[in-house]
């Protein structure tokens, strides 16, 4: 087991960060923190004495408290007569400080999820990368092995970037997601595979292949599928954004995501393979093209490209290894 130790000082860091996130997004709903267990209620402790210091962030120190507690996926909420009217139309924050399996978190969402409130964004600084939940805010992803200890960590990212992003839950496919309705995107190869399809690889695969989905308000907007090509090389299977939800930054998000797995996974380059028309997009985000390597599916043609996630020398790209 690997031990990362984290400073007091970091965390506060991190905690600062955040305010200043919450701060920038101009939320206009009223605050409810909702922290989960003991360590959701750290956390929050670190926020309240950084707002003491912070008169700026008046709009976050108005905020109310809801405390969680998770036991065998059975929520129970303390400090409040009436969740109906504590919740309903607001912004709720839900705090944890690790979110190792995502159970108790998936569970506190679905919960809050019932009394309608306007927004619920998750928080948590460290996130497991086998979680079935991935919180809207975090600042590190770490392994499975790994136990946090508050001493000395390194920052990562999130995937929360702008206003658009707010509400949006990226979430691990579960065995209780293959009814859900499917994200179609346009591909034909893609739009033909069921979510029981890509549960079933994910389960009987060798190669650690996962598929996240990426949720607002209960429905897929878009999902990715990954698998570790070499021990090194994540190989991007899929991604996409429904019809519907193309142009609104969803497919950045899941690219974001994608970096921070496969670095989670001491991996140290992606490829995928691309169609045409998206070349583009790849290459925004840092993909080059593999001379010669090319292929035909289902009456589309697909090019395969590869990014580097640990620098090269300037003028160097590492060939692609089969």
């Amino acid at each position: 087991m690997r031990i990362r130790y984290v400073s007091k000082q970091l965390l506060r860091n991190f905690i600062v960060n955040l305010i200043d996130r919450l701060s920038a997004l101009e939320i206009t709903k009223p605050i409810v923190f909702s922290p989960i267990s003991g360590g959701g209620c750290e956390i929050l402790n670190i926020i309240t004495n950084v707002l003491k210091r912070n008169k700026s962030a008046v709009l976050i120190q108005q905020a109310s408290v809801i405390l969680a507690d998770v036991t065998d996926s059975d929520v129970k909420f303390r400090c409040s007569d009436n969740l109906v009217n504590d919740v309903k139309g607001h912004c709720v924050i839900i705090l944890d400080l690790v979110v190792n399996t995502g159970v108790a978190l998936k569970a506190v969402v679905a919960e809050i999820n019932i009394f309608h409130p306007d927004t619920v964004i998750t928080y948590a600084p460290f996130v497991r990368n086998n979680a079935i939940l991935v919180p809207s805010v975090f600042e590190s992803v770490i392994g499975e092995r790994d136990r946090i200890v508050l001493e000395g960590a390194s920052k990562a990212s999130t995937f929360l970037t702008s206003k658009s992003n707010v509400g949006i839950t990226l979430k691990r496919l579960t065995s209780e997601d293959l009814q859900i309705k499917k994200c179609r995107c346009g591909v034909k190869s893609m739009d033909k595979i069921s979510w029981a399809d890509r549960f079933y690889d994910m389960v009987n695969s060798t190669d650690d292949r996962v598929t996240y989905l990426l949720i607002e308000k209960d429905s897929v907007v878009g999902y990715l599928t990954c698998h570790l090509h070499r021990s090194d090389c994540m190989m991007l299977d899929e991604i996409a954004v429904s019809l519907r939800s193309s142009g609104l930054g969803y497919g950045g998000v899941l690219m974001k995501w994608l970096n921070i797995f496969a670095r989670s996974k001491d991996c140290v380059s992606i490829v995928l393979w691309s169609i045409e028309n998206q070349i583009p997009f790849y290459e925004k985000a840092g993909y080059k093209l593999i001379p010669g390597e090319k292929m035909n599916l289902d009456g589309e043609t697909y090019f395969l490209m590869l990014a580097r996630l640990v620098p090269e020398p300037q003028g160097f790209m590492v060939g692609w290894m089969p």
